[in-house]
């Protein structure tokens, strides 16, 4: 089955190439748990477009937004699932330009989130205010 996504922020879409994200628990040598779910990293690759304000956010250190990834079936064009990003911080950012290849020009970034929810799932990191 094939898959196409839209990456969606202050109502722009961007096309996704590739994205990622994990949650994760330390263990001990058991494979016992011994930490609480971390996580919430989410990291885009998308099409660049002529629009800058991804860029101004990873300038200011201090802007949080919300976004969402929305995965769909391409031969149905039908929602499969969304990965819902809250209030997160642009912590990297990369944009490349390559001329022997496709000649695309892409942005590349992280996204650290208070929370992220998929379906009924939810993981929030505890963050000191």
């Amino acid at each position: 089955m094939s898959f196409k996504a839209t990456f969606e922020v202050d109502g722009n879409k961007y096309r996704v190439l590739s994205c990622s994200y994990s949650l994760h628990q330390d263990y001990d040598n058991t494979g016992r748990p011994s930490s609480t779910t971390r996580g919430g990293v989410v990291n885009l690759t998308i099409e660049s477009t002529d629009d800058t304000s991804l860029f101004e956010w990873m300038c200011d250190s201090y802007m949080k937004k919300d976004a969402k990834v929305t995965f769909n079936k391409r031969d149905e064009d039908s929602k499969m699932k969304e990965l819902e990003i809250i209030e997160a911080y642009m912590v990297n950012y990369e944009e490349a330009f390559d001329d022997t290849g496709s000649g695309a020009m892409i942005q590349s970034f992280s996204l650290s989130a208070r929370s992220i929810k998929m379906g009924n799932g939810e993981h929030e990191n505890e963050w000191a205010i």
